[in-house]
């Protein structure tokens, strides 16, 4: 594939998304942007049509397949094979619908070598494409990235590819939440730049990591990230008691939508780990949680009533 000067490169990692990564395909390269741009779509293993139709778009794009090692493994394949000096993950399942995600980016980045990152707000959609609602990211910073356990970057989040090399890309033993272990790490590096406007989407459909897989594993996972970050980052005594006790408050969170785990037990670490009531808990949601299961029937059905402000978001 000739290019002239690639400054940014797309990667799709895909596993038996047969269903959605024709369109995600399409939505990029159908993206008429003010320079040009590299494409990786990483298939990892996939047992239905995907390879298949990956290879339908062959000198359109890179195609790779792999044997199934996980998403984060697909990522940093691509990475790896990366032309380009920034990097954007496009899941297969949101499509890209806005060109000016990746100039907007680009420009960003360019124009500050302090930057590591950058990140839009977005669209939230349904499995027909269909907007529900846009999502506000919040502003950057570290106290919101690691002190309250809130994965800021999400759709359509761009970084340098040299700095994401550094920190070796995505950490492999984490099947759920590698992308906010690596922005995690990756901040150590410099600071992320909020996009104040939607340029990316998220898919929410019956096969979506954070709907299929709110489980034990997961939430075990939540914490570690930040025990491992507090582990190698100098920080107050103050900071590692809100960053500790929201982990496993957001650990117990999954509770509502996954039966069987030990909500009450992560709910309660998180009260000591703050010494006091946790600044983003909300109490309805940590009244369902210690009288579960039984409470989460009324609060499901309660939910549709409730203002978003109350909701559970994903």
């Amino acid at each position: 594939m000739q290019m002239e000067k690639v400054f940014l490169t797309v990667i799709t990692p895909v596993y038996n998304g047969e269903d959605y990564i024709a369109e995600t395909i399409e939505s990029v390269l159908s993206l008429s942007a003010d320079y040009h741009f590299d494409y990786v779509v990483v298939d990892d293993g996939s047992t239905d049509t995907t390879w298949e139709i990956v290879q339908r778009y062959s000198g359109r794009l890179r195609g790779f397949h792999q044997e199934n090692k996980g998403e984060a493994s697909a990522v940093n394949f691509g990475i790896n094979l990366a032309i380009g000096d920034y990097c954007i993950i496009v899941n297969h399942d949101d499509p890209v619908f806005t060109a000016e995600l990746l100039t907007a980016s680009v420009k960003i980045l360019e124009s500050n070598v302090n930057l590591v990152a950058t990140y839009p707000d977005w669209i939230l959609i349904d499995e027909l494409g269909e907007k529900i609602e846009v999502r506000q990211t919040k502003e950057y910073s570290i106290a919101e990235l690691a002190g309250f356990s809130n994965c800021l970057p999400g759709p359509g989040a761009c970084f340098r590819k040299a700095e994401a090399l550094i920190v070796g890309g995505r950490n492999e033993k984490y099947k759920y939440v590698s992308d906010h272990d690596f922005w995690l790490r990756l901040s150590r590096h410099g600071e992320f730049k909020r996009i104040p406007k939607p340029l990316a989407q998220w898919r929410l459909h019956r096969n979506s990591t954070s709907v299929k897989n709110n489980s034990l594993e997961m939430a075990l996972e939540r914490i570690d990230i930040i025990t491992d970050y507090l582990t190698i980052t100098t920080t107050t005594k103050r900071f590692r008691r809100i960053a500790l006790s929201h982990a496993y408050y957001y650990a117990a969170r999954l509770t509502l939508s996954s039966v069987g785990l030990p909500g009450r037990k992560f709910l309660l670490k998180s009260i000591w780990a703050r010494k006091k009531w946790p600044e983003r808990a909300n109490l309805l949601v940590a009244l369902a949680i210690l009288f579960a299961p039984t409470s989460l029937y009324f609060y499901h059905w309660a939910e549709r009533f409730l203002p978003a402000r109350y909701r559970i978001k994903i």
